[in-house]
């Protein structure tokens, strides 16, 4: 996800709810269909490259913002 400009929080559970996984997503009040349609879409593919590589797998390269200085703005 960081590789295209998102950041997200991951977390683990105290002991008894290890196998609780927890995801957390921080949405500006400002967010547009298209944005959250992107962050949605991102999310999935990250899931299936997780599912197929799994999560010691070296991260693709970044996505056509290379050239720009920081992150690319999502809204």
């Amino acid at each position: 996800m960081r590789e295209k400009g998102w950041v997200l929080s991951a977390y683990t559970m105290p002991p008894d709810a290890e196998a609780v996984r927890s995801l957390r997503v921080v949405v500006r009040p400002h967010i547009n269909r298209n944005v959250a349609s992107n962050l949605g879409r991102d999310i999935l593919d990250a899931c299936r490259y997780l599912e197929e590589h799994g999560g010691n797998a070296t991260p693709p390269a970044l996505h056509g913002h290379t050239h720009l200085k920081g992150s690319p703005a999502k809204c």
